[in-house]
């Protein structure tokens, strides 16, 4: 036991806990602290008390949750990231809809006026509704490839008029998108001269058909047969540069005279086209051969004879780009569906949700418009949310080789009818991922750190949420953070991070920020566990330790998951925090560490106490301490039920202490509450002289 008397001692001691976790070991605010798990510190920054922890609900999901929405009736939705679409009724029972017929996308969104739920796939959007007239049905794919209508592809450009005047076919005066599946019985043929298809490409002017792209990517081009004859058909792609993009061939048994479809392989061709409205001068130049394996007497309707410039053809694209990094975010913004579509943002006005017209690019009229608003070349979008009158998007350059990252991105505002972005804002530390908006600020997370954007040209770190830093550790960093991981719990900002990771260093949660009053500063800490109790990607031999998205209504927060056991076994699954939830099972705090400002100067450590209201049926609790960064000592003894203290003693010389606690609750209904913590020390005033750091003279001795 320490001998000496209280009176004759310092008391290291905290009495507020306002500032959270700090970012560095010894340096902070005033209460601040290193680190904590499952403590509300913020509500009463005299006391900690602990939080509601996570519980799974039951299993039954085939992937990761990676967006929820929830519809008037209260019931819940959710759609993973490959595919599968799920009910969560109002008792939280949780049931399979359907499977979208790709990857699901992040993005999902509920319309009141249209009764429906829009669901993004990876180059699709899918229905489900009527929700609330009843009897609702998942119209898969319900938009999909469509057929461009746009002057420089359905028409050809006549320098006599110096208009778009030269027709191709009928489809300008065909009302609703033009599909795969309905064009044969909608666009027609009027043109009696032919083209004879040769039995290779040529350069020639007259031997190739040129057209000015304002969709993509390109699905399929159909062409009219006028004459089959023998052998197989082949269109072939070019660009400007002549370089192949694409050939497809219809064999000759399943050439038919009339329309003939080729369509390129998933994903489709990847053209440059512009969002200035005009045709003119709007994109580059592509262009199709075709050619035949036989040279005989195939031939395709023409405006001019034996002139393939005039062919009458159908380009149709995909209704979205295939991305590398997945996603396709959904907001409404306005009246409008905006949907981050790669280097693009669609817009989609609801007009017809059997068959939207395509509006032209960047025109932002009524119908779908791929290429609602242009972004920066080579950027795909990671993230949308409105903030107030304005639409919020934030763009990353993905590499495919995840030890190669890129570190670029780019945050945008947008009003929605401007030709390019009101405001365009380079960041240059990486990919700003998750992007929230919420109090007229914009908040994204990059390079393992939270960025505020408040206006003006210029965004602020807010501070580290984990060091991403991969010096020392062997491998590249690759860390994710999907869209939909940041949300309001009671005006405070969750954060879960990160999505996936290779840093054995970041540690799997849900973090938080902000205060509870003006007259509190915004704290930091880690706040929610998940349920399955797994905190890093090398624990417990797992592998594959993701996040998929949280999402919170009112009192009740959902965080999806997913692992792969040492059994090469997935586990997916949903946590949910709510007013039914008990106490976290395992909260802990750590101080900062102190050495009294002199750090060279030996002290004596003498005992730690931790008071808190009696302590709850079915918890525990002990105390720790760490001197010089060495192993941590815990108490042997735990509080027990009713008490409302405990005490370790140290009696060991130290230059550095760091203390804390550490609880479980094991089948508690109420949380324990922190009360104050104190370190007790004898700053040995004698001890004045600079001298090689010694051994802790009663290390052997220690508790």
């Amino acid at each position: 036991m320490a001998g000496q008397k209280d009176d004759k001692l310092d008391k290291i001691n905290y009495s507020t806990f306002l500032s959270g976790e700090a970012t560095d070991y010894k340096n902070g605010g005033q209460g601040a602290f290193w680190r904590s798990e499952a403590l509300d510190f913020r509500q009463k920054a005299s006391q900690m008390s602990v939080l509601p922890g996570a519980r799974q609900l039951s299993a039954g999901l085939n992937d990761l949750i990676t967006v929820m929405i929830q519809t008037p009736d209260g019931v819940r939705y959710g759609l993973g990231d490959k595919g599968w679409f799920y009910r969560i009724s109002t008792s939280d029972a949780i049931s399979v809809v359907g499977r979208l017929t790709s990857n699901g996308a992040a993005g999902m969104v509920y319309n009141q006026v249209t009764d429906y739920i829009y669901l993004a796939g990876q180059q699709t959007v899918s229905m489900y509704g009527p929700i609330m007239a009843g009897n609702p049905q998942l119209l898969l794919d319900n938009f999909g490839p469509s057929a461009s209508t746009a002057n420089g592809v359905a028409t050809m450009y006549d320098p006599v008029t110096t208009l778009w005047t030269i027709e191709r076919n009928n489809i300008q005066t065909v009302p609703g998108a033009i599909t795969p599946t309905s064009y044969i019985s909608q666009v027609t043929n009027t043109l009696t001269n032919t083209y004879g298809v040769p039995t290779a490409i040529s350069e020639v002017t007259t031997n190739f058909c040129e057209f000015i792209p304002d969709i993509t990517p390109f699905y399929s081009v159909a062409v009219w047969v006028m004459n089959v004859g023998t052998g197989d058909l082949t269109l072939t792609m070019h660009n400007s540069l002549n370089n192949n993009l694409g050939a497809v061939t219809i064999t000759h048994a399943n050439l038919v005279v009339g329309w003939n479809n080729f369509v390129f392989a998933s994903p489709g061709i990847k053209a440059w086209v512009s969002n200035v409205g005009s045709s003119v001068n709007g994109a580059a130049g592509y262009h199709f051969h075709l050619s035949c394996t036989v040279a005989t007497t195939t031939t395709v309707a023409t405006i001019n004879t034996g002139d393939l410039t005039g062919a009458n053809f159908l380009l149709f694209a995909h209704r979205l780009l295939q991305t590398n990094n997945g996603w396709h975010p959904m907001v409404i913004f306005g009246n409008s569906l905006v949907i981050g579509n790669g280097s693009y943002l669609s817009t989609y006005d609801f007009s017809d949700d059997a068959s939207p017209n395509n509006a032209v690019a960047g025109s932002h009229a009524s119908g779908w418009d791929r290429e609602g608003l242009s972004l920066t070349n080579g950027h795909e979008v990671c993230g949308l949310s409105v903030n107030n009158q304005m639409l919020a998007a934030t763009s990353e350059k993905r590499s495919t080789n995840a030890n190669r990252n890129d570190q670029e991105g780019w945050f945008y505002f947008w009003d929605g009818n401007n030709a390019i972005a009101n405001t365009s804002i380079a960041i240059p530390m990486g990919s700003p991922y998750a992007l929230s908006s919420s109090n007229n600020v914009s908040y994204f997370i990059c390079a393992g750190s939270l960025f505020a954007y408040g206006g003006g040209q210029s965004v602020i770190k807010v501070r580290y949420i984990g060091y991403q830093n991969g010096d020392y550790l062997g491998m590249a960093d690759s860390t994710i953070v999907n869209p939909n991981m940041m949300d309001l719990r009671y005006n405070i900002l969750l954060i879960g991070y990160p999505s996936s990771t290779t840093n054995v260093n970041l540690k799997y949660g849900l973090y938080s920020w902000g205060n509870v009053e003006l007259a509190y500063p915004n704290s930091f800490g880690y706040q929610y566990a998940l349920s399955n109790g797994l905190y890093t990607t090398t624990q417990g031999g797992i592998s594959g330790l993701q996040i998929g998205m949280i999402k919170n209504f009112v009192d009740t927060l959902y965080v999806s998951w997913e692992y792969t056991d040492n059994a090469s076994v997935a586990h997916y699954g949903i946590d949910i925090i709510d007013n039914t939830s008990a106490p976290a099972t395992n909260f802990s705090w750590q101080s900062l560490i102190w050495d009294g400002g002199v750090r060279w100067k030996p002290k004596r450590g003498m005992r730690v106490k931790i008071n808190f209201l009696p302590l709850p049926d079915g918890c525990t609790l002990s105390v720790n301490y760490t001197l010089d960064r060495g192993t941590m000592k815990t108490s042997a003894n735990s509080a027990a039920v009713g008490d409302t203290s405990i005490v370790i003693e140290v009696d060991t010389n130290f230059y550095e202490a760091q203390y804390g606690f550490a609880g479980v609750c094991a089948d508690a209904t109420l949380p324990p509450v922190i009360t104050g913590v104190a370190f007790e020390v004898d700053i040995l005033p004698d001890a004045q002289d600079l001298r090689t750091d010694d051994v802790p003279i009663a290390s052997a001795e220690a508790n």
